[in-house]
């Protein structure tokens, strides 16, 4: 695997989800480039009054940040795109509500037209879109389309995973499967330290993380004793993951 294109919805999904496999690929080495799609934004639940240019700046600068712990530095590319409170005028609390529908469609086909302009050939990390979160089921669409011509591995949308049952989660990773037309199967990555590391990346993103969703994410993190993706077999045998 020579590249790996770690694609995020927002700024905070990937220190919510995957931050300690991103630390351990990093740590070993492997080529990182991050890409994060919807960072225009007015939604920061602990910094109520901003403007969406202020938030903006602060989730980016949060960013910059995790991106700091990760312990190397990678590209970054913001594609700037608006965030879906502002692009659909709705309240943050609509976004895991909406059905997927023939305009989001476009919006990921034209997605993935970027994406596909930024990533080569570089395998891509991508969300499961669990929870349903527009922006994240948008993201996710794009990246299938994208994945005939190289290997995708899919990680779990934190904190959205915790708030549903394992079997919705199989579901889901079953549909993709199909639509993709390989199978998927999952890697556990386990840490001893995991709940405390994970703590640590979460509150970065102070302007975004409240208590309900620590909890969560740090309950989730706590039950599975780290992280999980789903790949295929042939990707699989190429990742570099230690076992702790």
């Amino acid at each position: 695997m020579n590249e790996l294109v770690v694609i995020s919805p927002h700024h905070d999904d990937l220190g919510f989800s995957v931050p300690l496999l991103l630390s351990t690929w990093s740590k070993l080495g492997l080529s990182l480039k991050f890409i994060t799609c919807f960072t225009y934004s007015n939604y920061a639940p602990n910094k109520i009054g901003l403007s969406s240019q202020e938030v903006t700046k602060i989730r980016q600068q949060e960013d910059q940040e995790f991106l700091l712990k990760l312990g190397s530095k990678h590209p970054q590319i913001n594609l700037g795109l608006l965030d879906a409170p502002l692009r659909l005028k709705c309240s943050s609390d609509l976004t895991c509500k909406r059905k997927f529908n023939e305009v989001d469609l476009q919006e990921a086909i034209h997605l993935s037209l970027q994406l596909k302009d930024k990533i080569g050939m570089g395998s891509i990390l991508a969300p499961l879109g669990l929870g349903n979160h527009i922006d994240h089921l948008i993201v996710l669409h794009a990246c299938m389309l994208l994945s005939p011509d190289r290997s995708i591995i899919f990680y779990e949308d934190l904190p959205y995973a915790a708030e549903i049952s394992f079997q919705e989660i199989l579901n889901n990773v079953e549909s993709i499967a199909r639509k993709i037309k390989r199978p998927l199967k999952s890697i556990l990555y386990k840490n001893t330290d995991a709940v405390k590391q994970k703590k640590q990346f979460a509150n970065i993103y102070r302007s975004q993380i409240t208590e309900k969703d620590l909890y969560n994410l740090v309950q989730y993190t706590r039950n599975l004793g780290g992280e999980r993706i789903w790949t295929d077999s042939k990707t699989q045998e190429n990742l570099k993951i230690i076992e702790k």
